[in-house]
Parts: structure tokens; sequence; C-alpha cells
């Protein structure tokens, strides 16, 4: 593996292990399917609605 590999690698780790401090990884062990696709659309279509997230944290800085 390079070093661009172990970069990633690296960078990964550091993600799953902050995702897991705040609470937001799952770490249960138990499998999960794929939601079905007309479900993923919908909840695209939803998450892609309303105010962006770096408008609200531009407003948290004012």
């Amino acid at each position: 593996m390079g070093p661009v590999a172990h970069e990633v690698n690296d960078e990964a780790k550091k993600l799953r292990v902050a995702l897991t401090r705040a609470g937001l990884l799952d770490v249960s062990g138990v499998p999960r399917r794929r939601p079905e696709q007309a479900a993923f659309e919908r909840a695209r279509t939803a998450a892609g609605s309303g105010t962006p997230l770096s408008d609200l944290a531009s407003e948290e800085r004012e």
C-alpha cells in the first residue's frame, strides 16, 4: 500500500472514531438491509430541500 492509501485509511479511521464518539456510527453489529430505491429517492428529495447547512452555519456566525 502506498503513502496515499495509508493517509486515506488513517482518515477513515479518524472519521469512524469521531462518529462513534458522537453516537452517530452504528456499532451494534446487526446486519442492515439497503432501503428500497423508492424510499431512497424520497429521502434524497427531502434532504435536498429546505435550508442548506451552509446557510445555517453562516447565520450562527453572524
